[in-house]
């Protein structure tokens, strides 16, 4: 099936082309906060790229929207630098590993020639792990990707699992990444599960603004982006925004115990393989669609925005953020 509406329409129910260089410039502030410079140049690309810097400085502090859940993703690109070799990427529960819990803390040592992981949590640290050897080599870059899994972080080094480490606390507690010492990064990307379904904060309400940014997967047939009144595939539905490749167009409609009227006006502005951005901008008089920075299209209330509660996110697509 082609379109992510429910028994009434095709089946089954259901966070830019344009290219943004998202340049980050970190600098250590008080208490090694990382203050983050987000600057957007469009390219003549015309897709976008989600790059979280260039030569990020450390120590580098990120807070995670939404936290880490099981089968998110974090993809570091780094190198390491001209001193010791030594640095930590850490999933804390506040600003910096020093400052509250870590659920994992990932510390290669070159001249101890291992990595160590570990965990803190209540002021003391936990048992070391070190087996592994050293991955990491001076004179090349590496890329880092943790995976949260059910029963800890999958961890993989330059596409080659390393090793995994058992979660020794709830993983629900990790709000913040940070990354600090003899290290060069260059770019993050963090990568959500799908299907995707959050709270919005205090509900919608006029004047509220939903970006999403994520990547068209190569097969892209269909995805759909619901603003809901329950969680999942459940309750109703205020906008159902569902591009769908096959038919070359982008639908959106409502869900009110039954399905609506179509809207399909506006073509296709989503590629296979290409990144995107789409934002979502509620007035009184309805919903204001972005992608990619441009406008896209309205869509008139039919029903009230503040029933939604929930953003859902299904299909072919890479997510790599939702903002409320």
């Amino acid at each position: 099936m082609d379109s992510f509406e429910e028994d009434g329409a095709s089946g089954r129910a259901p966070e830019i082309n344009l290219s943004y260089l998202i340049k980050i410039t970190a600098s250590a502030q008080e208490k090694d906060l990382a203050t983050l410079q987000l600057t957007v140049e469009e390219t003549e690309e015309k897709s976008i790229h989600l790059i979280m810097g260039n030569n990020i400085q450390t120590p580098f502090s990120s807070y995670v929207n939404g936290g880490i859940r099981d089968g998110m993703s974090v993809t570091i690109n780094g190198r390491l630098g001209h001193g010791d070799g030594s640095f930590s990427i850490n999933l804390c529960s506040a600003y910096s590993k020093d400052a509250g819990d870590v659920a994992l803390h990932f510390n290669p040592r070159l001249n101890q020639g291992n990595v160590v992981r570990n965990h803190k949590q209540g002021g003391g640290w936990g048992a070391e792990e070190t087996a592994g050897g050293f991955p990491f080599r001076k004179d090349r870059n590496f890329v880092f990707t943790v995976t949260a899994k059910s029963h800890g972080f999958y961890i993989e080094v330059d596409g080659r699992h390393f090793c995994d480490f058992t979660h020794r606390m709830s993983m629900g507690a990790v709000q913040y990444l940070t990354i600090e010492g003899d290290v060069r990064i260059n770019n993050i990307n963090f990568k959500h599960p799908l299907p995707y379904s959050a709270p919005v904060p205090g509900g919608l309400r006029n004047g509220s603004v939903i970006t999403i940014n994520g990547k068209v997967e190569n097969h892209f047939n269909n995805f759909a982006v619901n603003l809901s009144s329950a969680p999942g595939k459940h309750g109703d539905i205020a906008l159902h925004f569902n591009p769908r490749h096959n038919d070359g167009n982008v639908v959106r409609n409502h869900l009110q115990g039954s399905w609506g009227a179509e809207e399909t006006a506006g073509g296709m502005p989503f590629r296979r393989g290409q990144s995107f951005q789409i934002q979502i901008r509620v007035d009184g008089s309805g919903y204001r669609v972005f992608v990619n920075g441009g406008h896209f299209c309205d869509f008139t209330h039919r029903m009230s925005e503040r029933s939604v509660q929930y953003v859902f996110i299904e299909g072919d697509i890479e997510l790599y953020s939702v903002d409320m």
